[in-house]
């Protein structure tokens, strides 16, 4: 069985990783114009009507490049929802975000082909779908971004609560988070202030 840690700068009892946000980020490359309008698959998200109402609905959403994706992207998915099961927290869905192409990660396969292994990967989940947006866009974007539209969308036609947004990462990127310069500051605060989880290393 996986382990997993609960992440949040401001979650308190959660707080199980430190992340210093206090320091200048280097330059980052600027988003791209954001044109490619793709709608978020809700075949899969759990209807308003199940909601549990004494819990907070929330999304685990997981950005990388999945090339491939395997089964360890999909069992911390699984650890995850099992973990929030424990806590005022309701996960409703969740999504796989494929990185863009011109993330420039060596040996990335085409995104076409990316997005193709992710749905064949998901095809036995009930409740995990692909979210194609990113890979649409006219180049990479940030993680923040990718979460902030997703936030937006969800929260246009959600039964008049609010649904969180969660990001769902591995040992890497959270050892990423304390790379001096690797994320801007504002996106930490933003991210982790909506809580999420991670494999820890």
């Amino acid at each position: 069985r996986l382990s997993l840690l609960s992440i949040s700068t401001f979650s308190t009892r959660h707080s199980v990783i430190p992340i210093d946000v206090s320091g200048k980020c280097a330059s980052t490359p600027s988003d791209p114009k954001l044109t490619a309008d793709v709608s978020i698959n809700r075949s899969k998200l759990l209807s308003p009507s199940c909601w549990n109402h004494e819990k907070n609905p929330a999304v685990l959403i997981a950005c990388g490049s999945y090339s491939p994706p395997t089964i360890m992207h999909t069992r911390i998915f699984e650890t995850a929802r099992d973990h929030f099961a424990e806590t005022n927290i309701q996960i409703i869905g969740g999504f796989i975000s494929p990185v863009h192409d011109a993330y420039g990660k060596k040996d990335l396969a085409q995104a076409e082909h990316r997005v193709e292994m992710v749905k064949r990967a998901l095809e036995s989940s009930d409740w995990i779908n692909l979210d194609e947006w990113e890979v649409r866009q006219q180049g990479w974007t940030r993680t923040r971004v990718c979460m902030d539209r997703m936030h937006s969308e969800l929260n246009k036609e959600n039964g008049g609560r609010e649904v969180r947004v969660m990001l769902l990462c591995g040992a890497d990127v959270l050892q990423s988070m304390n790379t001096p310069g690797l994320w801007q500051p504002d996106d930490l605060e933003a991210i982790l202030g909506h809580g999420g989880a991670g494999i820890p290393p």
